[in-house]
């Protein structure tokens, strides 16, 4: 999906992280609108994610530039609150 000004979840990947694929497909499978931002060789992405978060570890996902976690956190989210919640 592309990053639209209303799209309140920012998802930062690497292309080889299953739990990355995982919460992908679960924003997708949910139609829950999301910017995703692959951060793959992207060293000076990645470090600026860390400088940021303090996490290295991906996905990290953001509502309204709130960091929520990672695939855990999301799908404990979403069962919690609904995936509306997110939209």
């Amino acid at each position: 999906m592309s990053g639209e000004s209303a799209v309140r979840v920012r998802i930062y990947t690497r292309s080889w992280c299953g739990y990355c694929t995982a919460a992908v497909r679960l924003l997708e499978t949910e139609s829950i609108p999301f910017e995703h931002i692959d951060l793959s060789g992207d060293w000076a992405g990645i470090d600026a994610l860390k400088q940021r978060t303090g996490f290295m570890t991906m996905p990290q996902v953001f509502l309204d530039d709130v960091l929520i976690g990672g695939y855990t956190e999301l799908a404990a989210h979403v069962r919690k609150h609904g995936a509306a919640s997110l939209a």
